[in-house]
């Protein structure tokens, strides 16, 4: 078939030139026959018909439409055969138009030869033909010495050879145009396959893009479970669809929705767990699961799609169809898995957004129960939840939840607290504020506020704990006054005391014993201790009260520690405790309270006279830090236990606290001191271990921030 179409295709295109050359040919002989130059053995006017009978047919070649292409075709060859064999049979001519006719046929019909061999085979005949024809015409073959037939018949035999060169090119071309052809029809097939999946996968994508907005519109878990299976029926174009859902363990299994009926409790075996956990689509075979599904829904084929988030295997799709025979190939694996992707996903996050809610409730039922007055506020200072105390304690009407807290907290104090933590990377900030109301003593109250933290980001709110301490700091008002009026009135005796001692040892009531004597000098040295703890009392008292200021200057810390040493060596020297300064003479300068830092320092060295054993040593030294300097006493005494080393610096604490101690005192000198560093905008802290002594550390700033007032030595809240 593909042959007879390129015999028809060479036909046409070079029958059609050669029919139109022999209507030229035809009308000449009838030119010259007419006038007489050329004789024909038939009559002139044939040549007319037979030249308007070709023309007619190269102009039908011609022609768009054809219905009886190959019949004409075949026709016209018919027509071409006979008017060749009628010019050669009765105008034959070594050199005539007949032979001129004749070799364009041949031609023709060389080129003819790249569809059939067989008729090549023939086209070669036709040169013995031609010179056979030569011999009927003339009578004899004197025609063969003739140069110009010997010439023709050359171009007869080129003609050929070149007819079979273009047949053979034309042969080629028509392979790989067919050839081509091929590859492009693969191709299209190719193009169409691609087209039609892409279009499939566009509305699989569809289909999901759909599932998804369907899933986010919701977050209840039982919504989520009968959307996952009834949009399972529909995408896989299954009858039959199920859900089960496991629990946090992975160890109990229920069925959470089943369509179009429910089904039984199933639980998968281990074996096939174990399979699913690759995440991979898995079709059932045999088990307990596949049967429990048969006897459900009927025989067919079944498939378990896992769905899994976070590497942990949360839940189970089944589909089945009846019937069998059902190809799951992998363009629907992997629509499974993209189908199982977003169902873990809303599953997941319907589970978190219940374990959200659960733990809202708890956390609104824990704040109902809470004494304290609670705010939890938002990174924007928005409420965001108060319990009933502080609704009371703020005397709110109705609940300010999504207020700012500016327009319902008129307490400057109170929201500057809480916007320093939730702008800050800050710890838990605690602040004494006051509120007063019309008609109402002033209430006071401890703010806590602890920042609501998120990974990778600041605070993203405040939770704001605010606690009544009015009477607590009524009580410690009270306290404070006590101690100082008791302070006060011990001072008055005691004086009395210490002079009528000093007057019995000097003798002026008379001689005195020597025993009289060591008991006098004992009670002279107990008097100076008492002396020293109503001190600590009166300055502690005085710090509460914020009546002692600080009188900030240029200070030679240096300059201190040397009359430190001078006043304390004496008693060092009476315990036989080595009593040394080390801080050099060009020792920074700081700013500071040149009379407060003496009485830290004496404090210090004091403590560590009084805990250092006889032949010990106590030593003062310090270092330049850039903008701070760091100074510290060490001492080779008992040291201090490590569960012991925080708490020292309380008020009124004591290491050893039983009746029978060995080292007698208020318990005061260190709380004075960490006030007094603390004021100075420094830290005081201690590294001490059992047995082998202590150190007390001060770091302090070489300039303060600029004070506009002496700043007193009360700070509310400690």
């Amino acid at each position: 078939m593909e042959r007879l179409k390129r015999w028809v295709q060479v036909e046409r295109y070079v029958g059609t030139g050669l029919r139109l050359v022999f209507a030229l040919m035809a009308v000449w002989v009838w030119r010259s026959a007419t006038v007489g130059t050329f004789r024909v053995a038939a009559y002139p006017g044939w040549w007319v018909y037979i030249a308007l009978t070709f023309a007619l047919l190269a102009l039908l070649q011609l022609a768009p439409d054809r219905p009886y292409t190959i019949p004409f075709l075949a026709l016209a060859q018919l027509i071409d055969v006979a008017f060749v064999s009628y010019v050669m049979a009765h105008v034959a001519t070594p050199t005539g138009p007949a032979a001129w006719m004749y070799f364009l046929w041949i031609g023709k019909q060389a080129l003819l030869a790249a569809s059939f061999p067989l008729w090549y085979a023939l086209s070669v005949l036709s040169g013995p033909a031609y010179a056979l024809t030569l011999r009927y015409s003339l009578g004899h073959w004197g025609f063969v010495r003739d140069p110009l037939f010997l010439q023709m018949y050359a171009l007869l035999a080129v003609t050929l050879l070149l007819g079979w060169g273009i047949s053979l090119h034309i042969t080629r071309l028509y392979r790989e145009l067919a050839h081509e052809r091929e590859v492009l029809a693969q191709k299209t097939e190719v193009l169409q396959r691609t087209a039609t999946d892409l279009g499939v996968r566009v509305l699989e994508l569809r289909a999901l893009q759909d599932f998804a907005h369907q899933l986010s519109t919701s977050l209840h878990l039982n919504d989520i479970v009968r959307l996952i299976v009834h949009r399972a029926q529909d995408l896989f174009g299954v009858p039959h669809a199920a859900l089960l859902l496991t629990d946090e363990g992975g160890t109990h299994w229920q069925v959470a929705h089943a369509a179009p009926r429910p089904l039984p409790d199933l639980s998968p075996s281990p074996r096939l767990l174990q399979r699913l956990s690759t995440g991979t689509p898995h079709i059932l075979e045999e088990g307990p699961l596949y049967r429990a599904l048969r006897e459900a829904w009927g025989e067919g084929d079944a498939v378990g799609v896992p769905l899994i988030t976070r590497g942990r295997l949360i839940a189970l799709v089944l589909l089945h169809r009846p019937g069998g025979g059902w190809a799951f190939d992998e363009r629907q694996q992997q629509l499974a898995e993209s189908f199982a992707f977003l169902a873990a996903t809303a599953i997941e996050n319907a589970r978190l957004y219940e374990n959200v809610v659960e733990q809202r409730q708890e956390l609104e039922a824990v704040l109902q129960g809470i004494g304290d007055a609670v705010i939890v506020t938002d990174r924007h200072l928005n409420v965001l939840m108060v319990n009933p105390v502080a609704m009371r304690t703020f005397r709110w009407q109705r609940s300010p939840v999504g207020s700012p807290l500016a327009h319902v907290i008129h307490n400057d104090e109170l929201i500057d607290l809480i916007r320093e933590v939730t702008t800050q990377e800050g710890d838990v900030l605690t602040r004494d504020v006051t509120f007063t109301y019309p008609g109402e003593k002033p209430h006071t109250y401890q703010a806590v506020s602890s920042p609501i933290r998120s990974h990778g980001e600041g605070p993203r709110g405040a939770v704001t704990v605010l606690r009544d301490i009015t009477a607590q700091k009524e009580l410690e008002r009270m306290k404070s006054n006590f101690i100082s009026v008791i302070s006060h009135e011990l001072k008055t005796p005691l004086h009395s005391i210490k002079g009528f001692v000093e007057i019995i040892r000097m003798g002026k009531a008379g001689p005195i014993t020597d025993l009289q004597a060591d008991f006098l000098t004992t009670v002279k040295e107990q008097t100076q201790v008492l002396q020293r703890m109503i001190d600590d009392l009166l300055v502690f008292s005085r710090l509460e009260a914020g009546e002692l200021k600080m009188h900030v200057e240029e200070i030679s810390l240096a300059a201190i520690a040397d009359r430190v040493v001078q006043k304390l060596t004496p008693i060092a020297e009476e315990k036989g405790i080595h009593l040394e300064n080390r801080l050099p003479s060009d020792f920074p300068d700081i700013e500071g309270d040149y009379m407060r830092m003496e009485q830290v320092l004496t404090n210090l060295v004091e403590n560590a006279l009084k805990f250092t054993p006889k032949g010990g040593k106590v030593l003062i030294d310090g270092r330049d830090e850039g903008e701070k300097v760091r100074v510290w006493v060490s001492d080779t005494g008992i040291g201090i236990p490590e569960s012991e080393q925080e708490r020292i610096f309380d008020r009124f604490y004591q290491v050893d606290t039983s009746e029978r101690r060995a080292y007698r005192g208020a318990g005061l000198g260190l709380t004075i001191c960490k006030y007094i560093v603390e004021r100075h905008h420094g830290r005081i802290w201690v590294r001490s271990t059992p047995g082998r002594g202590s150190t007390f550390y001060i770091e302090l700033p070489k300039r303060l921030p600029p004070i506009r007032e002496p700043l007193d030595f009360y700070t509310p809240g400690e």
